[in-house]
């Protein structure tokens, strides 16, 4: 073991380290025993001498998955973690590296989306329903964005049909709502004029879920064609084009005047030439994780919004959207 003593403690003992001497603690027995050098692992199973009491023997068991390091020299002490086959959890400048774990394994693929309505189902829906009756249709447009949210869960499809307050939606709804479940009506085309009175376009968590968004995307469609000093085919933006993170606390996250902008703030960009009868393209994607070296954590209602503070009715379409997963 080198320079290092290191003892397994097993769950009925509660370790601590004096000054001269290594002490164990064993709670169930109420008494202090001083523990015997020993410079070998004491593994699951093991018993070890101590000097007190007739040098009794005591076994450890049922060991916990941590080890105690202790440097022989200053006395001071350091945590393992180990996994199940007892092997050790590095560390990368001083963080523990954990795989980040998946419960539900919900994907998240969604639009921001400007609100335009909210109202309620007149009734229950099971899981797979892909018509809902709603309290008011007003906001509803065909081929727009819908969103059911409960307290855990959040829907996001596309209005096919609307007849009077039946609402035909794809895809089917995945799980089961009631009369009390929000339902939403939104926008999620940008090309807005936010000049006089900025648009906002958010995504917002359920209460009690919580998103990790590893990925956000944006696409432009323009009939004009695009160059890194335009922003899409337009000129290039007075007030910019802002993200920010909000649960009564503002994240700023970036602020983008021209379409170079996207590459300067960490987005992989691409143009597209106009086909014959088609429009120009210019579209780009960030990997959060590899940009800024983790991933985006959306909870308890917190929101990501884009906010268009310009004219952008010159485009023909401009959608922004995160990739990710959920944690209930």
């Amino acid at each position: 073991m080198d320079n290092f003593d290191r003892i397994t403690i097993g769950n009925t003992i509660t370790e601590r380290f004096l000054e001269d001497n290594r002490t164990i603690l064993f709670e169930s027995i109420g008494k202090e025993y001083d523990l015997k050098y020993r410079s070998d692992l004491i593994s699951n199973q093991a018993d070890f001498k101590l000097d007190n009491d007739n040098s009794k023997v005591y076994e450890v068991i049922e060991t916990y998955s941590q080890k105690i390091e202790y440097n022989q020299t200053n006395g001071k002490q350091k945590t393992i973690i180990v996994d199940s086959e007892n092997n050790i959890i590095e560390s990368t400048r001083n963080a523990l590296n954990v795989s980040i774990q998946d419960p539900e394994n919900i994907s998240v693929n969604y639009y921001f989306y400007q609100l335009k309505a909210t109202t309620n189902p007149t009734q229950s829906y099971t899981t797979g329903s892909s018509i809902i009756n709603v309290a008011n249709a007003t906001g509803a447009i065909q081929n727009n964005v819908i969103n059911i949210k409960t307290a855990t869960r959040f829907y996001q499809g596309l209005i096919k049909t609307i007849n009077g307050t039946a609402i035909t939606i794809s895809p089917k709804i995945n799980f089961d709502i009631t009369s009390s479940t929000i339902v939403e009506f939104g926008d999620y085309n940008m090309n807005k004029n936010g000049s006089v009175t900025p648009v906002e376009f958010i995504l917002e968590t359920p209460i009690n879920t919580t998103w990790h968004v590893k990925t956000m995307n944006f696409s432009i469609l323009d009939q004009t064609e695009m160059d890194d000093a335009k922003f899409g085919g337009l000129t290039a933006l007075t007030n910019g084009l802002s993200l920010t993170k909000e649960d009564g606390v503002i994240e700023n996250y970036w602020l983008i005047y021209s379409n170079i902008g996207f590459e300067e703030n960490g987005y992989t960009t691409k143009y597209s030439s106009k086909a014959p009868a088609g429009y120009y393209g210019f579209n780009g994607r960030k990997d959060i994780i590899q940009v800024n070296g983790t991933i985006l954590k959306l909870e308890n209602g917190e929101q990501l919004k884009i906010v268009v503070n310009d004219d952008l009715t010159g485009l023909n379409k401009m959608v922004f959207t995160i990739n990710g997963h959920i944690i209930i």
